[in-house]
C-alpha cells in the first residue's frame, strides 16, 4: 500500500495561487523570528486561516515534518502580517517540493524503517 498527498498538495497550491512557486528545502527558515507586532499592517485580505487549516490537515495526515512550523504559524491567526503570510507560503512551497515523496507499506517487510531530518537547528539545547 502506498500513501501520497500529491493531489492534496497540488490542490492547496492551486487554491492559494502557488502553482509556479519556487521550491523550498525547509518548512520554515531558521532565521524566521515571527512574533506579534503592531508595526506591520495586518494582512487580512489573504485567507491566512485557510492556509493554516490546510497545513494542519497535511501535518496530521502524513507530513509530521511541517507540524512544528504549522504550530508556530497558528499562533498568529488572529492578526497575521505579511511576515506570517510569507512564512506560511514557505511551508506550502516546501510541501510542493516534497509532494512526490510517498509512504509505502509492504506485507513482506517485517521491519519498519523511518528517516527524519527535522532538527530545528535554531532550537539548540
Amino acid at each position: 500500500m502506498t500513501l501520497s498527498q500529491k493531489v492534496y498538495i497540488d490542490t492547496v497550491c492551486e487554491l492559494f495561487g502557488l502553482q509556479g512557486a519556487h521550491p523550498a528545502t525547509t518548512s520554515i527558515e531558521a532565521e524566521a523570528h515571527l512574533m506579534d507586532t503592531t508595526e506591520d499592517e495586518p494582512h487580512t485580505t489573504y485567507p491566512y486561516k485557510e492556509i493554516i487549516g490546510s497545513l494542519m490537515y497535511a501535518a496530521t495526515a502524513m507530513q509530521p515534518d511541517i507540524a512544528f512550523a504549522t504550530s508556530i504559524l497558528t499562533q498568529f491567526s488572529q492578526n497575521p502580517t505579511r511576515f506570517h503570510l510569507e512564512a506560511a507560503k514557505q511551508v506550502i512551497r516546501y510541501l510542493k517540493t516534497t509532494c512526490d515523496l510517498e509512504l509505502t507499506y509492504s506485507r513482506n517487510n517485517t521491519t519498519t524503517v523511518g528517516y527524519s531530518d527535522v532538527d530545528h537547528a535554531s532550537q539548540l539545547h
